[in-house]
């Protein structure tokens, strides 16, 4: 239910909210300029504007998957701070705070659950949820497998780990993943508005410092040494969860891979990119160029 409800919010947030944001962000035509400059470019048939055709459905197909990829950003960006407040004021007084992960175990499976954990709990699986089921709809990524993988695996988990009153283990890997992905939804924001608005490049830039140092002292850190470590000592008899444990450690070393191509990219050629996505960027001067053409042809049919 909380999965469906969200695909709802998700909808409802995308078209109030993130997409008028991203196109002001972005400084994209609307979709009534869109179709005036290309009515005036079909109006005409020589090389040239053959030519401005070509061109301009390549940027009408980028602008579309800007726009999808600015919500979807949008949208996990505000969802990941909200599970993160939520996590962390569920947890910090816990007496299995961190470094005491160990005082997790303690009890096992005994006692009734915490109400704010329930709720982090619920709000977690029912965002992995619609995840999963919106990866049939976004912008496909050449990491659509391992994500995939990684969100079978935290469903399981978050289920299993619910099942067996393991909630207080589970919570906490469950804040440690959360806690870098904001700083990634940020940096793409603001790099999706790079082409129009210069100043992004560096608010980008620095919230992707932030995702990077993140994700390599949480999930290639405190994850292994204190979450898979102590699962390993205290629930050996877990084995399914052990497995998946370790799947999720090697995705992270996959992911952490990628995220140093787009750091070295982004040192010595200036670029930060995401490496997974293949769309290009908005292309403002050959918007320009057609709408200059789409003009002209409009003064000749006058």
């Amino acid at each position: 239910a909380f999965g469906l409800g969200l695909c709802a919010l998700r909808q409802l947030l995308d078209r109030t909210s993130f997409l008028p944001l991203g196109c002001a962000g972005m400084k994209l035509p609307t979709s009534t300029k869109i179709q005036e400059v290309s009515e005036a470019v079909e109006s005409a048939s020589d090389e040239a504007s053959v030519k401005m055709k070509s061109e301009l459905a390549k940027l009408i197909k980028i602008r579309d998957a800007l726009r999808l990829k600015f919500c979807e950003a949008c949208w996990r960006a505000t969802m990941y701070a909200l599970m993160i407040t939520i996590g962390y004021q569920s947890l910090r007084e816990k007496a299995w705070w961190f470094p005491n992960v160990k005082e997790a175990f303690s009890d096992l499976g005994n006692g009734p659950v915490e109400k704010d954990i329930t709720l982090y709990y619920a709000l977690s699986l029912g965002f992995y949820f619609q995840l999963l089921i919106y990866m049939f709809v976004e912008t496909r990524r050449d990491d659509f497998w391992e994500m995939m993988t990684h969100h079978l695996v935290t469903i399981y988990l978050i289920s299993v780990s619910w099942a067996f009153k393991e909630h207080r283990i589970g919570s906490l890997i469950l804040l440690v993943h959360d806690v870098a992905d904001p700083f990634l939804e940020l940096a793409k924001i603001f790099n999706y508005m790079k082409p129009a608005r210069p100043w992004s490049d560096d608010v980008s830039t620095v919230f992707f410092v932030g995702f990077m140092v993140s994700f390599a002292v949480l999930r290639l850190f405190v994850y292994p040494y204190y979450i898979v470590r102590t699962c390993q000592i205290e629930v050996p008899q877990y084995v399914g969860c052990q497995v998946c444990l370790v799947v999720l450690q090697g995705l992270h070393i996959y992911w952490f891979y990628l995220i140093c191509k787009v750091a070295f990219t982004k040192v010595f050629f200036g670029d930060l990119n995401d490496v997974r996505e293949r769309d290009s960027m908005w292309d403002k001067k050959k918007w320009a160029e057609i709408q200059v053409h789409a003009m002209k042809n409009t003064s000749k049919n006058k």
